[in-house]
């Protein structure tokens, strides 16, 4: 699933000639993934130093 943004959102709905008044709140891609495709290094927040309580920065 993929909630689509701005410029994204209007492309599509171009090619899928989608009624103007229509919004497309998310995509469902069925498929399979690219097997050559590379894997993303995946981002590990820190979270203790997200999180804050009873306090602003």
């Amino acid at each position: 699933m993929r909630i689509p943004l701005d410029k994204e959102h209007d492309i599509v709905k171009a090619k899928l000639k989608v009624p103007p008044t229509y919004r497309l709140p998310a995509f469902i891609c069925i498929g399979y993934a690219d097997p050559e495709e590379r894997a993303l290094e995946q981002y590990a927040p820190d979270v203790d130093k997200q999180l804050r309580f009873g306090r602003w920065k």
